[in-house]
């Protein structure tokens, strides 16, 4: 009678061991969720970003000296590939809000020139947003994540280039 009392109650604890196992397994998932797609993507700083882009081949230029006036833009790089196709242009401005408002100043510019016509997408989440439009043979986007904006302008030709760029770098 004592083994079959023990044997349920070993039965008791496992299953009670194996919901508290899955429940901390939704928690740490929802964490990764909650970090991941809603807090934002990841944010690099002007040395992360030229390191990470010279690793992938890329020519990184610091022009932020044209900036001097604008106290609000503290970083401007301007990253070229290798066959010099395209270029990114990635900024690191003082304050998250004055990021946020160059990003919708530079989209505002690119849907002006697109007014009434379909090829634009525009993601907004938390801490991130992206805006691209393809028009005209153009493959443009402008993205703003915390304190930093990335604009690019190309050709249609070299979009899957530019989205695999993204990719790697953690704006998909």
């Amino acid at each position: 009678m004592k083994n079959k009392k023990s044997i349920k109650l070993n039965w008791e604890k496992l299953f009670n061991i194996l919901v508290i196992l899955v429940i901390t397994c939704f928690i740490i998932y929802g964490s990764y969720l909650i970090v991941t797609k809603v807090i934002g993507k990841k944010v690099y700083t002007e040395e992360t970003l030229k390191q990470k882009m010279e690793k992938l081949g890329y020519t990184v230029e610091d022009l932020s000296i044209t900036y001097d006036n604008d106290d609000k833009i503290e970083t401007y790089l301007q990253c070229r590939d290798k066959n010099n196709k395209y270029q990114l242009d990635f900024y690191v401005l003082d304050t998250d809000k004055h990021a946020k408002r160059y990003y919708q100043d530079l989209r505002g510019m690119l849907d002006a020139e697109a007014e009434g016509i379909e090829g634009k997408t525009e993601t907004n989440k938390k801490n991130y947003y992206k805006f691209v439009i393809e028009v005209n043979g153009n493959y443009s986007a402008v993205i703003n994540s915390k304190n930093t904006v990335i604009y690019f302008n190309s050709t249609q030709k070299n979009k899957e280039d530019i989205v695999n760029l993204l990719k790697k770098l953690g704006y998909r």
